[in-house]
């Protein structure tokens, strides 16, 4: 494929993740002290059945869910099939869940979209934009592992002055 950077360029990398400050960095794999260039905070181990994909559990309002981490997806999402007799309530289609707990921290609250894909198959949800969006995210390949930190507020619009 053409126009397409992803993880094989990334494997000798720590990535650094922030979108609300618009940047991204790229750290030396064997780098001695990642957290001085913001590669830091709770570590999140990737699934080891899944050959190094960053897919991790998660806990959530309706249990422990397999997660998918993708920089390309606009939302968060769980599978409509996975909430469903779980009395899990949605609204406009959205599921908010007000725990979303990873390596022993809880990142929640997160809107999920119901919706049921197809790919990866195992899986119960994607990790989107609507969390990269307010938390700092590295990815360490090379230790299979995230690291997440502390959730940022984003002002969605500004005040009124009168």
């Amino acid at each position: 494929m053409q126009g397409i950077i992803g993880e094989p360029f990334f494997q000798a990398w720590k990535i650094v993740l922030d979108y609300a400050s618009e940047r991204m960095t790229l750290i030396p794999g064997d780098s001695g002290a990642p957290e001085q260039a913001g590669c830091g905070g709770t570590v999140v181990p990737f699934l080891p059945e899944w050959d190094g994909a960053p897919v991790t559990k998660a806990t959530t309002d309706i249990g422990e869910v397999v997660m998918v981490w993708d920089t390309g997806a606009p939302v968060s999402v769980i599978r409509q099939a996975r909430a469903e007799g779980t009395g899990a309530r949605a609204v406009n289609k959205f599921y908010a869940t007000a725990r979303f707990a990873l390596g022993g921290e809880d990142f929640g609250p997160l809107q999920l979209r119901l919706f049921d894909y197809e790919e990866p198959r195992g899986t119960d949800g994607i990790v989107g934009h609507s969390f990269f969006a307010t938390h700092v995210v590295c990815v360490d390949f090379q230790r299979n592992s995230l690291r997440i930190g502390s959730s940022r507020q984003i002002l969605v619009s500004k005040p009124i002055r009168r």
